[in-house]
């Protein structure tokens, strides 16, 4: 897991989502330029330490299982 607190939306790898998802013909780029296919948004546990939170995550293809970024961190007040 990586928190990245430039990131604005929390991010998933796909087999790490256990629900169904709906085919996503988007790509999301960074300010760097970078892009990621987007393969769908679900709602999701994410649980870091001692705070769970439920909230949308992007799945993407990762080189980690999650990447938390600061919609996580300014909900759970981390």
């Amino acid at each position: 897991m990586i928190i990245d607190t430039r990131a604005e939306r929390t991010f998933m790898q796909e087999d790490v989502s256990k629900q169904p998802l709906p085919v996503a013909q988007r790509q999301l780029c960074g300010v760097t330029g970078h892009c990621v296919q987007l393969k769908g948004l679900v709602e999701a546990q994410v649980g870091f330490r001692s705070v769970e939170n439920c909230l949308p995550e992007y799945v993407v293809n990762l080189k980690e299982p999650c990447l938390l970024g600061l919609d996580y961190l300014l909900q759970s007040k981390a």
